[in-house]
């Protein structure tokens, strides 16, 4: 037993042989040195990688090895591949992609399109922008095209704009290069107070703060005006946009005080008034005095009619010369009727809690009408009011349980307003 030891242990024992140990060691070596010089090389073909999905940066695209090409007025793909030496058979495969195809065929003129080529002037990479919210990345890939959409990363700041009435306040809102959906929210926001086409001075001022989106430091995107100061010879007005628990947004004095109306003066875009209330008309069909208790607003058939404030639908179906009548319960005191309608809004009922501006029918020609129209009433407590002079109600404060949020950030708006200077 002793002797079958000793046997596999002396087997066991592993041998030193210094030529083979002196092999694997140069072996080892030139692999070692031929990754390397694999690795450090340099290469003819100059490729930028990106996380997938990662934010691209338009400056690194506008350098080389990218190569920009602005779109020129009647430009299409085929022209700038044309251009570019790109051949067909890269054109063919790249309009199979459907997002491509797509952004391909909406191009503009001035629109930038980035491109990243190999030594054999062949496409590797594509960035076309399509919207300012994304970026559209066409890689080749093994041979084959792919398409991929990256959200662009867009940040938002406040941008302050300011100006003095020279002549009216639409030029001066240009001068102060206010983008136009600024400057008509701005007018409408202190419409309540202001007539912008009749009581505008010279001399009058404006300040306004509202939010911009940026995208690598181009500002692609117009948000909402934030807060805003209108300042004529007798009053300086003050808005704050705020939104409440209910989600609701308006704009507010820095007391509270709503600036919207409770009420839409009129719920259509018409074209006319055919009739106005009149508490003494003459029917056109049944040729009596009867009262007109609201206005016919004409417009064409299938107009959309919107809801004039928020309420409840307390009638919805036929009745008599009203023909399509929906009666609005808008508050303890206030209804509003529209009658004549071709048809109703399938999204409301009786019962139904509408918001201001939704649509809730279509302007027809039911019931008692010579022609399309609307005839819209306005009741306080019942009684018929004139829609187009009644005094509109203010809409609803700032809540008082949000008070003192909403007292927190008017404060710190109104004091950026007033360390804002007016360009004059």
């Amino acid at each position: 037993m002793e002797h079958e030891e000793d046997t596999k242990s002396t087997s066991s024992q592993k041998t030193f042989h210094p030529f083979k140990f002196a092999l694997a060691a140069i072996i080892t070596v030139i692999f070692i040195t031929t990754i390397i010089h694999f690795l450090v090389r340099p290469s003819n073909i100059n490729i930028i990688l990106w996380k997938p999905s990662a934010e691209i940066n338009i400056a690194t695209l506008k350098k080389a090895p990218w190569k920009t090409v602005h779109v020129k007025p009647g430009d299409n793909l085929i022209k700038i591949f044309n251009r570019l030496g790109v051949s067909t058979k890269t054109y063919n495969e790249l309009i199979q992609l459907p997002k491509t195809k797509q952004c391909f065929k909406n191009l503009k003129p001035k629109q930038p399109l980035y491109f990243l080529f190999n030594k054999n002037n062949e496409v590797e990479k594509i960035i076309c922008l399509p919207d300012h919210k994304t970026f559209l990345k066409i890689s080749k890939e093994k041979g084959k095209f792919k398409e991929e959409t990256i959200q662009r990363k867009l940040t938002e700041e406040e941008i302050i704009a300011t100006g003095t009435v020279k002549n009216s306040f639409n030029n001066a809102a240009a001068q102060a290069h206010l983008p136009l959906q600024i400057t008509l929210k701005f007018a409408d926001i202190f419409s309540r107070d202001i007539n912008f086409s009749k009581d505008i001075h010279k001399g009058d001022q404006f300040k306004i703060i509202y939010s911009g989106y940026f995208s690598n430091g181009k500002e692609v995107k117009v948000g909402n005006i934030l807060a805003a100061e209108f300042t004529n010879k007798t009053n300086t007005y003050d808005a704050i946009r705020f939104q409440t628990s209910k989600t609701d947004i308006s704009y507010f004095t820095p007391t509270g005080k709503n600036y919207r109306r409770a009420f839409m003066r009129a719920p259509i875009k018409y074209v006319y008034i055919s009739s106005p209330f009149n508490a003494r008309r003459l029917h056109p069909i049944l040729h009596i005095v009867r009262p007109h208790e609201g206005v016919d607003l004409a417009a064409n058939t299938g107009t959309p009619i919107h809801a004039s404030s928020e309420g409840v639908i307390k009638f919805r179906g036929r009745m008599g010369g009203y023909g399509n009548l929906i009666i609005m319960q808008d508050g303890p005191i206030y209804s509003t009727r529209y009658a004549h309608m071709s048809h109703f809004s399938s999204h409301f009922h009786v019962g139904s809690h509408v918001k201001m501006g939704q649509v809730i029918g279509y302007v027809g020609q039911t019931g008692m009408a010579t022609g399309p129209h609307l005839h819209y009433e306005f009741r306080i407590n019942g009684i018929p009011h004139d829609p187009m002079k009644v005094k509109l109600p203010n809409g609803a404060p700032v809540p008082h349980k949000e008070k003192s949020q909403f007292i927190k950030l008017a404060s710190q708006y109104v004091k950026e307003l007033s360390a804002i200077s007016v360009k004059n």
